[in-house]
């Protein structure tokens, strides 16, 4: 049967702030007051299928609340206290949010549209915020979860008579937090015909708070028709408490799943087996008898996880009755790599849950409730159950790998899955791959191109792991910076290590340490495994293609592995030194590298690139002119077709648009950037040299825009900025280009209005991009000339001498990262001595007022001294 509104909208759009609700509006069958508001901590009661939360009671409420005038409250109520709750006003910034499978376009074709979308997928969906959302959590929600334990069946019963269905197929929700917003835009699709597809927003002439949503296919959309001032009661995603019961779950679950049935289509077997009543009732809280999930009743449920922990929860024993888990649960779990397949094999849902969760039980009461327990830190990574002394029935526990008949079994590595890996700070990269060493031995896997909109990425390479290996197994994920072929290394992102006795016949979930990184959730390494009993000899070890033989391409692998790792010394510690290195090591496998060797594009790239480094760090002693043309001659060997053809297009235009951020803007170079860039054929949808063409463009208009001042649809280029900041991941490295971008245009606007506001914006974007840039970095110079400006602008404006301080520190970081000869140096000198010589104007005749400002006393005896040296 067709999946309802709210299962194709809960299952596509993503759950970084809870489970999403297609109705947010409050039901109007609520008092007019609690209507007002919107849902609120406490409330218990189901999402229906069209995605609204139909309210039964709230727990935090007294019985005699106009909430409860309709329905009552059930049996045994006893209000309880709400507790602590964490507010916060800006808990989602205006903007969309949209499926994994759809890539925001940032420069719209059509003419009056504000957000265009392309989607690659054949289902998804979309939530346009444009004042952004509050949120309100229960800071500690453990209260709420003893409550739902003890009442549970008081609760359910109460349930059942208010729907008068005395076989409620529905599980309970009882919210702890949730995010509101006053106005809002949504849509979903599924199952559209063709692969690909438009999504167009603009803003309503009539109500200019919503956006109407254009879909080039068949779509389900809706948006909030509020006016201007409406309270903030609409409710786009909550979170609490999934209370489920076992007296409707059928035992046996049957499922006759075919091959060709794609990941979510099983999921709604399963939970239409799960979740449907069957057609012979057996009374009381017994279980359903078997059924066909061919002959199936209409899903009334719709799409949760929780739902699905829930009756994993409750089939460890048949005498629990009911089940709870917390929505922070399962959304902890995705963020370490679980996924809507996992749920559907209960060995993965374990490798997932044990690291993080005991199974408890809780039968102090006639509701034997079964729930997931935080591990504590310092726990035992052993999954124990933690049972109830109350409880007489048989313990449970994961249950472990079978043990083989034999001996001495191969492990074999048969397939991997990385979740959450981010390229960094630095640069940016076109694959990965995973190395696997133990014993002395090592295999890695192919090496993987990857789409910036992939939540993970999957070899299945068969790896052969020494069946005598002893001690650790590491696992380390490495960046490339090119495909094919491969040179080198590259650069090591994340390493861990897994004693070789846990490696058996299952899964096995390696977590790596963000490190500096620091992404929200911690990179990880899903491994299957198997065992293999048959001759070892024909089993896979990996992608070897990286070994040659010949002294000669030994000398380059050598050189170019020696020049990475002086680049990301560089990048680490920024000594020009190690600059010069990479450059020489680079420079000598182009020496030894031959005119016609499979080698030749990748050896003039890695020169390019670090060449273009030194000349950014410091361009003296660098030619730019010969970094590009080393480009040039690597575009040339890397034809149309050529895997890596893309990034050589990317680096050429970023060279060339380095001449025009710097030196005067030419046209002639301005057509050839737009000319690489329009090869869009060699750039995939939602790669990363996609997502930097774009920043390319934008960095480009921005450029154009200050050189010829032309200023017509500033506001629309601005927008578009905004758009911008918001498109990469988080800690992505291009960031602080972005911020830089946006922070330019509002300074500009600011000298063309004098709105004070986009002056105050701008200076906030240079802090948050000087924040994200190492402290070495030379890419904050033209940061800190951008905020030199307009520190200057404030205190010409006002006279604050804090503002005078701080350009003189300003200056004093700038001449440090900017070395002798450099032709920027003479610029920020003479800052120096003017935001000097100002400072000591403002304080010879003001020795009293000086006595208020301590750093700018320091600063006065400085400027004092610079200014008699100058002279001397």
């Amino acid at each position: 049967m067709k999946d309802s509104p709210q299962d194709v909208y809960a299952k596509h759009l993503p759950y970084d702030y809870g489970y999403p609700l297609r109705g947010p509006e409050p039901m109007s069958g609520l008092p007019e007051t609690y209507q007002d508001d919107g849902l609120q901590i406490g409330d218990v009661g189901i999402v229906d299928k069209n995605g609204q939360f139909d309210v039964l009671f709230n727990i935090c409420k007294g019985s005699d609340n106009c909430l409860h005038d309709r329905r009552g409250v059930p049996e045994n109520f006893q209000p309880t206290r709400e507790g602590e709750v964490n507010h916060r006003d800006n808990a989602i910034p205006p903007g969309p949010i949209y499926s994994h499978g759809m890539t925001q376009i940032l420069n719209p074709t059509e003419h009056c549209v504000d957000y265009q979308f392309h989607s690659s997928g054949r289902a998804g969906a979309i939530l346009i915020l444009p004042h952004g959302a509050t949120s309100a959590e229960l800071l500690s929600p453990e209260q709420f979860r003893k409550v739902a334990m003890k009442n549970a069946l008081d609760w359910y019963e109460f349930a059942k008579k208010c729907y008068d269905d005395p076989h409620l197929d529905r599980s309970l929700y009882l919210i702890t937090g949730f995010y509101k917003a006053p106005f809002w835009s949504l849509g979903s699709f599924n199952e559209h015909k063709d692969d690909t597809g438009t999504i167009e927003a603009r803003r309503d002439d009539a109500n200019p708070n919503v956006y109407l949503l254009k879909f080039s296919f068949y779509a389900d959309w809706r948006c909030c028709r509020g006016d201007a001032g409406q309270s903030v009661n609409q409710t786009v995603f909550i979170v609490g408490f999934k209370i489920t019961f076992n007296s409707w779950l059928p035992d046996p679950v049957v499922l006759s799943v075919k091959e060709t049935e794609t990941t979510w289509s099983k999921l709604v077997r399963l939970l239409k087996a799960c979740f449907h009543r069957l057609y012979h009732f057996s009374g009381g809280y017994g279980q359903y008898a078997a059924m066909d999930v061919e002959h199936r009743p209409e899903l009334s449920q719709p799409f949760h996880p929780s739902d699905i922990i829930n009756r994993f929860l409750l089939s460890k024993n048949p005498n629990f009755k009911v089940a709870i888990t917390h929505d922070n649960q399962w959304m902890d779990m995705m963020k370490g790599g679980l996924t809507d397949e996992d749920l559907l094999h209960e060995d993965r849902l374990e490798t997932f849950l044990a690291p993080r969760y005991t199974i408890s039980v809780d039968s102090g009461s006639e509701n034997t409730t079964v729930f997931l327990q935080g591990k504590t830190r310092g726990a035992a990574e052993a999954v124990s159950s933690v049972v109830d002394p109350c409880d007489s029935s048989p313990g449970f526990e994961f249950s472990p790998p079978p043990t083989p008949p034999l001996d001495n079994p191969w492990i074999v590595i048969t397939r991997i899955r990385a979740q959450h890996i981010h390229s960094g700070f630095k640069r940016m990269p076109v694959g990965f791959y995973v190395l696997v060493q133990t014993d002395g031995d090592q295999r890695r896997t192919q090496n993987k191109s990857v789409r910036l909109n992939d939540s993970s990425i999957e070899w299945e390479d068969v790896i052969l792991l020494p069946s005598k290996a002893s001690g650790e197994v590491r696992f380390t994920v490495y960046a490339s910076f090119e495909l094919e072929p491969m040179l080198g290394n590259g650069e090591v992102l994340y390493t861990s290590e897994a004693p070789v006795e846990e490696l058996v016949s299952g899964t096995y979930l390696v977590l790596f340490s963000p490190g500096e990184l620091g992404t929200a959730a911690p990179p990880s390494l899903l491994i299957t495994l198997g065992r293999r009993y048959s001759n070892p000899a024909v089993v896979s070890s990996g992608d070897d293609s990286n070994q040659l033989d010949s002294e000669e391409s030994s000398v380059i692998i050598r050189e170019t592995n020696l020049g990475q790792e002086a680049l990301l010394r560089y990048y680490n510690e920024y000594r020009r030194e190690e600059l010069e290195n990479a450059v020489q090591h680079f420079e000598c496998a182009r020496r030894d590298c031959p005119l016609t060797h499979r080698f030749r594009a990748v050896v003039l790239v890695n020169l390019a690139k670090a060449m273009f480094i030194s000349y950014r760090a410091n361009p003296i002693g660098t030619n730019l002119n010969e970094s590009i043309q080393l480009y040039r001659q690597a575009l040339n060997l890397r034809g149309p077709g050529h895997p890596d053809r893309a990034a050589t297009l990317l680096q050429l235009a970023q060279a060339l648009l380095f001449c025009c951020e710097t030196k005067d803007y030419a046209e002639p170079v301005a057509r050839e950037i737009y000319e690489l860039i329009s090869q869009s054929q060699e750039f995939s949808q939602y790669s990363h040299e996609s997502q930097a063409a774009n920043l390319v463009l934008e960095t480009l208009e921005r450029c154009s825009v200050v050189y010829h001042g032309h200023f017509v649809g500033l506001d629309k280029f601005v927008r578009q900025l905004e758009d911008s900041t918001r498109v990469p991941p988080d800690g992505y490295f291009d960031i602080p280009q972005r911020l830089t971008n946006l922070s330019t245009m509002l300074w500009i606007r600011y000298q063309q209005r004098r709105n004070l506001s986009d002056l105050n914006r701008s200076l906030d974007l240079n802090e948050r991009a000087l924040q994200l840039l190492p402290a070495c970095d030379p890419n904050r110079l033209p940061v800190l000339k951008t905020r030199s400006t307009a520190l200057w602008e404030l205190f010409e404006m006002d006279g604050d001498l804090s503002h005078l301080t701080a350009l003189i520190v300003l200056d004093e970081e700038a001449l440090r990262l900017i070395p002798d000869g450099h032709p920027e140096r003479s610029y920020w000198v003479n800052n120096y001595k003017g935001h000097l010589a100002e400072m000591l104007e403002c304080f010879g005749n003001a020795a009293v007022e000086a006595r208020e400002y301590e750093e700018a006393i320091a600063q006065y005896f400085r400027a004092v001294t610079v200014l008699q040296s100058a002279h001397s």
